[in-house]
């Protein structure tokens, strides 16, 4: 028995993944629904796009950006004033 693998699915393996150029993907779970999207841009293949690693959030703690750092610190002014902070009232 052949190992299962994105790209080596039989026609009659089904729910796949199709994929379309501007980004989306969908599910489908039979060869109707596959062969009914196949003339509207959808293929087996994932395009360029889906092939892209997905950027990561750049840290807002530790000293990137001036931005974060100067709104997270004018909030803990804030919460402090109040009482709702991580210092203590004196």
């Amino acid at each position: 028995m052949a190992e299962a693998r994105p790209g080596n699915a039989g026609r009659a393996d089904y729910p796949r993944m199709l994929y379309h150029a501007d980004g989306r993907m969908i599910t489908v779970d039979t060869p109707e629904e596959h062969d009914g999207l196949m003339g509207s841009g959808w293929d087996t293949e994932p395009a360029e796009i889906h092939q892209r690693q997905k950027p990561t959030p750049a840290p807002t703690l530790s000293g990137g950006d001036p931005m974060a750092q100067l709104i997270r610190s004018v909030l803990n002014e804030v919460l402090d004033e109040r009482g709702l902070g991580t210092r203590r009232r004196r």
